[in-house]
């Protein structure tokens, strides 16, 4: 059985910086910036040391899906170019099938250049590029045969066709029998685009929506965990699941009415918090495909979560179906 992850076809360049260098640029700290072409040239002439990592929110879970032992696929689109190339090439690295990814001539591949901080924490700023070009006329019916269920990241809302794609998506997995991932992404898309979003899912039936703290504050208009966790209780009544990562708390599950709390995985360091959420959410997904209760799968996205924060970048450097050998 496939899953079928859809999102945008990016290409991540990381460089570690200081704060100042946020300060100076007007940067909000651990948010995603949309910029133009011209700004990430700029950035990228300016920041030393890149690394680069096939990336963008459903690539890294497909990343991690397929290093889990999942069979997927990814869903996006690159331009006719050296980081296009870069980037099927990478996926095909992970074993993840690449036949639906579609190529625009006109347009340079996406990139998001991220800058990392003492602290850790990872600030982006993304050009979309030939992945904002995406449409629903992209996405076939034949995607949809096979599939255990579809992966959908929330930065599709900034594309143009965004809501005609998320929406074609969610259809044609339910007639294929398929779950319904949803993530969050950021908490600044939350805010644009909030009443879309609830609107989502108070009409489809969501049957897992994945968010930090952040983004579930942002899109419950709160600023108290607690409120935040007793209204997620109340949005439970359209989702199966919602699954909130809150950093060294760990993570929360909401299912029905009741709230599960699950300790963070231990781990001596943390070199960078890219595609954290991104690999939990891998991780959670794998524990439902084993027929795992929502405990267990919260603690294999927290374990998955852990391993990612080790390097630099969201590619593991290791195949992660060790984790589930040393514990299932």
């Amino acid at each position: 059985m496939n899953v079928l992850c859809i999102g945008n076809a990016i290409v991540d360049i990381l460089s570690e910086v200081n704060d100042k260098f946020l300060l100076d640029r007007g940067m909000e700290k651990g948010s995603m910036h949309m910029i133009t072409k011209n700004q990430s040239d700029t950035l990228i002439s300016i920041l030393e040391n890149n690394k680069k990592s096939c990336g963008g929110s459903a690539s890294n879970t497909a990343t991690g899906l397929s290093s889990l032992g999942c069979e997927v696929s990814f869903i996006g689109k690159v331009g006719k170019d050296i980081l296009g190339n870069y980037f099927k090439k990478d996926l095909n690295n992970y074993n993840i099938k690449k036949e639906f990814i579609s190529t625009d001539d006109s347009l340079v591949t996406g990139r998001s250049i991220i800058s990392i901080t003492p602290d850790k924490e990872r600030t982006m700023n993304t050009y979309l590029g030939a992945s904002s070009m995406l449409s629903d006329k992209d996405i076939t019916i034949d995607m949809f045969k096979n599939i255990k269920g579809v992966f959908i990241e929330g930065y599709l809302w900034y594309l143009k066709s965004g809501k005609k794609i998320i929406n074609k998506i969610i259809k044609e997995s339910k007639k294929n029998n398929g779950y319904v991932a949803l993530s969050l992404s950021d908490n600044i898309c939350v805010d644009i685009y909030r009443e879309e979003i609830m609107k989502l899912i108070k009409e489809n039936s969501i049957t897992y929506l994945f968010g930090n703290k952040s983004e579930l504050l942002a899109l419950l208009e709160t600023t108290n965990k607690n409120v935040m966790l007793n209204k997620s209780l109340e949005l439970s009544d359209y989702i199966n699941k919602i699954i909130i990562t809150d950093g060294s708390n760990g993570s929360y599950v909401i299912e029905g009415k009741c709230i599960n709390h699950v300790k963070a995985a231990l781990h001596k360091e943390t070199i960078d918090t890219t595609g954290a959420g991104d690999l939990y959410a891998s991780g959670f997904l794998k524990g439902i495909d084993m027929n795992l209760n929502a405990r267990e799968c919260a603690h294999l996205g927290n374990l998955c979560g852990s391993e990612i924060v080790k390097v630099i970048g969201a590619k593991p450097n290791k195949n992660l179906i060790n984790l589930i050998k040393n514990i299932y």
